[in-house]
């Protein structure tokens, strides 16, 4: 009888550096397991990469692999997985089911730029050589590891099932997916508008390096696409907070929207599994989740998730006092060594605990940062109950509405 076996889910917060790497593991009448971005490739080669190969070894898949955009400490893992791979039908690591993947070919589909001059081959292959952005503290093998073919050249060259399909149209909300009877991901983001939005910024960024050619579907522009996407200069806005920030100020005072196009394009969703709901944010735009939200009739309740991991590693541009109206947990996860950017913002952290709560949320972290240090010394406003867990590869175990 249906709700006798006891259905679970285990995430996985792998310790990704600055970078995020997920694993979701739903085991019940039904399974459903979930790769969610690599982190870079010499984070991903340690845990992460063990951990699927086990699943491997007791005869499973992953359902779908998601990366959520196109940054390096999101991708980076993502390469190396499929390089070592090689392909769907002969995967030398673990069977890869669908791959949800934005890249040129999902987006430059209905913006094909035709009857412009050919290609200048030195110019994208200079980009090629280029490669991925390199974390700071990279050694040989992770720079040579991030050189190469783009995610999607090895998707395509892989033979995997992508985006429903040959990768030909983009994952882009609203759009929900059934992975198996009991489970479920809704797509809050990205829109149209912001993918059309990255591709725009994309073409003027090669105008402005002299390419004149047709932005056609072809392997050299791939590559060239996820490289320089990649890259800071992608970024509109700088991570520095204009003007002073109070050592103990309020979110509602120094929050500043992001601006990063590429952050915009993130792929965010809601992960039901048997009456479960988790909500993954990759590293979208408050406003546009807000949008989102409120478009899904949400405007008026508060939406209290499973667990929630935080957007952009907890950046102070990312969760606004907006979307905390709309949303809470007692559980939050928060991925990033706080080595860039003040990642996590207490700000964030301690606007989180002071909302009054009926319940104890945890805050897990997979690095002792300066944010996790400080909010182990706060007391909530509120007197809300909290507690702070630090550990490498967070494990988080949740036990199905059933």
């Amino acid at each position: 009888m249906r709700g006798e076996q006891l259905s679970v889910i285990e995430i996985t917060m792998f310790s990704a550096g600055n970078g995020d790497c997920f694993l979701v593991e739903c085991a019940g009448e039904s399974e459903a397991r979930v790769l969610i971005d690599g982190g870079f490739a010499k984070t991903f080669s340690g845990s992460a990469f063990e951990r699927l190969r086990a699943i491997s070894d007791a005869g499973n898949s992953i359902d779908l692999l998601i990366c959520t955009h196109i940054d390096s400490d999101h991708i980076g893992g993502l390469i190396e997985l499929l390089r070592r791979n090689e392909s769907a039908s002969n995967a030398n690591v673990i069977e890869v089911r669908q791959v949800w993947h934005n890249s040129l070919r999902s987006l430059a589909e209905e913006k094909a730029m035709d009857g412009m001059p050919q290609a200048d081959n030195e110019l994208l292959q200079s980009i090629r050589q280029s490669g991925y952005r390199t974390p700071q503290t990279a050694d040989r093998s992770e720079i040579s590891a991030m050189q190469g073919s783009s995610l999607s050249n090895l998707i395509e060259q892989g033979g995997y099932t992508w985006n429903d399909g040959r990768g030909a149209n983009p994952i882009v909300a609203p759009f929900a997916h059934l992975l198996n009877t009991d489970c479920q991901l809704t797509v809050l983001t990205p829109t149209r508008l912001g993918l059309d939005g990255l591709l725009d910024v994309w073409i003027k960024a090669l105008r402005k390096v002299g390419y004149s050619g047709s932005i056609s579907d072809n392997a050299m522009l791939a590559d060239a696409f996820e490289f320089m996407c990649s890259f800071d200069k992608m970024q509109l806005q700088s991570e520095e907070i204009v003007g002073k920030r109070a050592q103990d100020g309020d979110l509602a005072d120094v929050y500043t929207p992001d601006s990063s196009v590429t952050n915009r394009s993130s792929i965010s969703f809601i992960l039901e599994y048997a009456g479960t709901k988790c909500l993954f944010l990759g590293d979208a735009w408050a406003e546009e989740l807000v949008s989102s939200l409120e478009s899904s009739g949400n405007s008026n309740t508060q939406i209290v998730f499973d667990v929630i991991k935080l957007s952009h590693h907890g950046s102070l541009h990312n969760t606004s006092p907006e979307l905390l109206n709309l949303i809470d947990s007692p559980r939050f996860l928060v991925s990033t060594d706080g080595q860039k950017h003040d990642h996590p913002a207490f700000e964030v952290l301690k606007a989180i605990v002071d909302r009054p709560a009926d319940f104890e949320r945890s805050i897990f972290f997979n690095y002792e940062t300066d944010g996790s240090t400080r909010l182990r010394a706060y007391r909530s406003k509120s007197g809300a109950a909290f507690s702070v867990h630090v550990d490498k590869d967070v494990k988080v175990r949740i036990q199905a509405n059933v």
